[in-house]
């Protein structure tokens, strides 16, 4: 003879075997046979759903409408079985039940088929209560290594009933301290809430999240977050809280909003235009500078096509063919138009944004006014055609006094090649050492100087240059370069000469002439 304990699960679909006797161990089958469907023994099930005992001694003993049953029996053999339903609360919750060898002779006793059922129910309600103590160990061991506060609150003075060992550590309190207290004891934000509402929203949702402040024992304060939820348990109320220090989370949001707030100072104040488009060239976002590049605002741009932005609409073809064959494109050159349909040079970097699966999603861009830059190299242009027709010559070196530059002049005085100039130091070029020290001893020290030096032309010529030398510095004060404007002047020096030798030789007949006077009186 075998026994076994067969329960329902969760959703009473199947038959679980929990528990199996045997006379010899190695005939149990509980590994072999972990559980049955119902439908397998539609006949039996229907029975014991009617809490009747189903008594099979023979195979004679099936009715017709027990066919699956009759089908399982000719799969795996028949054999007796006495089986009796286990109940709880007036329903069907296992089988207690019992199988025999098929001798053709057995006979089960059907007068012990109450004494079964009494047995079932209290193995059943054994079995129940380990269960339950297992589950009760499971759920006390994860309250007491849960990482967050729990508090059970009794209801309506939130007197804490008890509280998990994470409470106490976050409090700093003791347990048998907390027991003696309410919640508004360490809780000052609640106790000037709206307890109205809060029951309220409480038995309306069975649940409430709120956001409060914890004082600890040594006066701290911390902000956390609350989930509360009402407990009804045989008409007995009370309120199980689960609480969280969020104090990272607050720091968290406070720098993501000063990042935001950044972001956008940032992207409200930032020179250049920048821009997101869809892919079908629909303005999605701009900075609020377009309207100092453009004089349109920003609400007046978004939801617009982007052809609406440029001074030619035809040239977004090219730009797109560009962007879409090279995934980006840097200072492409385009006009765009002001709000009076002007047009205005700009130069337009652009890319594609791909999705997470490489798909193109959207399209980001910059525009840089031009105005400026092309005023600039007005400006530049200007200058260097002034330079190259100057009459004099200008030298302009590095902070190492290195030659960078030199205009036509000095190349025709000079009359050596370019490439034999630039990367040289004007101490290559001129010979006046004493005059080149003190030269860039005056310049080291941020003065000008000004001077004349002796120079050998190609031609073993030698002339005079009047020099004037200054350092250039940038808008941070910082020396860039030296720049040095050189002007021949050896006729002035030659007419120079002869004047003092004339000053000379005039000064000497003078004298010559009083001694003859002298010498006659």
């Amino acid at each position: 003879i075998r026994g076994r304990i067969f329960l329902f699960d969760d959703k009473h679909e199947n038959l679980l075997i929990t528990h199996e006797w045997c006379v010899d161990k190695d005939l149990c089958q509980k590994a072999q046979f972990q559980k049955y469907h119902i439908d397998r023994f539609i006949y039996f099930n229907n029975k014991l759903s009617e809490l009747e005992d189903v008594i099979i001694d023979s195979e004679k003993d099936l009715p017709p409408d027990a066919s699956a049953e009759r089908k399982w029996f000719d799969e795996n053999g028949f054999f007796p079985i006495f089986y009796v339903p286990i109940i709880s609360e007036e329903e069907l919750v296992g089988v207690l039940g019992f199988t025999a060898e098929n001798n053709n002779n057995h006979q089960w006793p059907r007068k012990y088929g109450y004494l079964l059922r009494y047995i079932g129910n209290i193995l059943f309600n054994a079995i129940n209560r380990r269960d339950i103590s297992w589950k009760l160990r499971r759920t006390q061991f994860t309250l007491d290594h849960y990482s967050d506060s729990v508090f059970w609150l009794s209801v309506p003075d939130f007197n804490i009933i008890d509280v998990n060992p994470a409470g106490c550590l976050l409090l700093g309190y003791t347990r048998e301290e907390l027991l003696e207290m309410t919640v508004f004891d360490f809780d000052p934000v609640f106790a000037e809430a709206d307890l109205d509402l809060f029951w309220k929203v409480i038995r309306q949702n069975s649940s409430n999240r709120l956001e409060s402040v914890h004082q600890k024992k040594n006066g701290d304060k911390f902000p956390v977050e609350t989930l509360a939820y009402l407990i009804d348990f045989e008409g007995d109320e009370s309120i199980v809280s689960f609480t969280r220090d969020i104090t990272a989370q607050k720091q968290a949001e406070e720098q993501l909003k000063q990042s935001e707030q950044e972001y956008r100072k940032i992207f409200e104040n930032v020179a250049h235009v920048f821009y997101e488009a869809s892919l079908e060239g629909i303005l999605l976002n701009i900075t609020p500078s377009v309207e100092r590049m453009t004089n349109y605002k920003q609400k007046d741009l978004i939801g617009k096509p982007m052809e609406f932005f440029y001074y030619d609409p035809l040239a977004r073809e090219p730009l797109l063919k560009a962007l879409y064959e090279k995934g980006e494109i840097l200072d492409f050159e385009i006009d765009v138009k002001d709000l009076d349909g002007r047009p205005i040079p700009a130069s337009l970097n652009s890319r594609i944004i791909f999705d997470e699966a490489g798909k193109p999603e959207r399209i980001v861009g910059s525009l840089s006014d031009l105005r400026k830059r092309r005023e600039a190299e007005a400006q530049v242009r200007q200058l260097s055609t002034a330079l190259e027709q100057s009459p004099v010559s200008v030298i302009i070196t590095d902070p190492d006094a290195q030659i960078l530059y030199v205009n036509k002049n000095f190349i025709d005085f000079s009359g050596l090649h370019p490439d034999k100039i630039i990367g040289s130091t004007p101490g290559d070029l001129i010979p006046d050492r004493l005059s080149l020290v003190e030269l860039w001893k005056t310049l080291k020290k941020g003065k000008v100087w000004k001077g004349e030096l002796d120079y050998i032309k190609r031609d073993g010529t030698h002339v005079w240059l009047s020099v004037t030398a200054s350092p250039l510095r940038d808008n941070q004060d910082q020396l860039i370069n030296f720049v040095g404007i050189l002007e021949e002047i050896s006729e002035r020096k030659t007419i120079e000469q002869n004047l003092r030798k004339a000053k000379e030789q005039a000064e000497k007949s003078d004298h010559l002439k009083s001694a003859f006077l002298a010498n006659m009186s």
